[in-house]
């Protein structure tokens, strides 16, 4: 059986997201899949090591994976072959991610897959504050569109 990592940045038109990277406020998905196609599938465990991303993002889904001690561990799964498998979890990043420059989740047959983090860029999305500045400026304009119609009416 082959086992394969990947992750894309939902936020960015699921681009791959390790060469697009991600920012505060983007939601990746990361995906194992499993394939065999000549070998029975017996009692497979996925286990992904995601110490290196718990401290700056949010799951959001772990599809039916239980976060124990710094991994996600889905049930063992079982089929004949042919069969291919995903397993799949989303995350958002958190607003405040600190100074990690990269982050990075582990699985013992698919290796490593390394996400660039922009931690300074600004969140994906309006932000609360640019609805506060719309609201603020129809308040403006409706004040001052009043105060010239009173005038003009006299």
């Amino acid at each position: 059986a082959q086992v394969t990592m990947s992750v894309v940045n939902v936020s960015q038109e699921n681009a791959d997201a390790t060469t697009a990277g991600a920012r505060p406020g983007d939601v990746l998905r990361y995906e194992i899949t499993l394939d065999s196609q000549t070998d029975d599938v017996v009692n497979y465990i996925p286990a992904i090591d995601v110490s290196g991303i718990e401290s700056v993002v949010e799951f959001t889904n772990t599809g039916f994976g239980v976060r124990e001690n710094g991994s996600l561990v889905y049930p063992a799964y079982s089929h004949q072959a042919p069969c291919t498998q995903a397993f799949t979890f989303f995350v958002r990043v958190n607003e405040d991610c600190g100074e990690m420059t990269s982050m990075s989740v582990t699985n013992t047959e698919a290796g490593n897959v390394s996400v660039p983090l922009n931690c300074g860029l600004a969140q994906t999305g309006p932000s609360q504050s640019l609805y506060l500045l719309a609201g603020l400026i129809m308040i403006a304009l409706t004040i001052v569109f009043t105060v010239v119609g009173r005038r003009s009416s006299r």
